[in-house]
């Protein structure tokens, strides 16, 4: 998840969330969400076409795809030379991979994905990094902010449009791998 409009990350508890497909079973859970008209995005990849992010296999996280523990181990994997990707330390417009990347911020807090909420990553993103470290940080709802890494944002609210994302540091923000409290 990444905190687009830098307003920091405000998500709920289980029981003022929303049901999810999060674990990819087919079934609806009631877990903890992003609040309503938050700027929170998640990284998604629309794996069967169907224009909608419907479970977690589409989100990045453990369930993205079998023996992956994590999100960025899921985009490392993706984006591995025998998936057509660069196997930089980043994904970026060079990678066939980013373009299929999704940021989604289901600002009306239903857990549905609508058209008006899903948009390129190439549109707000330069690219995001593959490293990452534990935080095991825990929000006042119990959801765990398990492990982070980070993205560069194409530009940044009020700054120069001169400088590249990696010499303006306003333009780095972290992308956190989110373990959703479920009631």
């Amino acid at each position: 998840m990444i905190d687009t409009g830098g307003k920091g990350y405000r998500l709920t508890s289980a029981a003022d969330g929303v049901l999810f497909d999060i674990d990819g079973d087919g079934l609806l859970e009631k877990i903890a969400w992003t609040e309503a008209q938050a700027e929170l995005a998640f990284l998604a990849i629309d794996r069967d076409g169907d224009g909608q992010i419907t479970s977690g296999r589409e989100l990045f996280g453990n369930v993205t795809m079998p023996g992956v523990s994590n999100g960025f181990a899921a985009l490392r994997r993706m984006n591995l030379a025998t998936n057509g990707g660069t196997e930089r330390g980043s994904v970026s417009g060079d990678d066939p991979l980013f373009s299929r990347l999704l940021l989604w911020t289901d600002r009306n807090h239903n857990g549905i994905s609508e058209p008006s909420e899903l948009r390129p990553s190439a549109e707000l993103l330069s690219d995001i990094g593959l490293a990452y470290e534990e935080h095991k940080r825990r929000d006042d709802h119990g959801n765990l902010f398990k492990f982070r890494g980070w993205v560069h944002l194409r530009t940044a609210p009020g700054r120069n449009r001169a400088k590249t994302p990696h010499e303006d540091v306003s333009r780095r923000r972290y992308i956190y791998d989110i373990v959703f409290s479920v009631d």
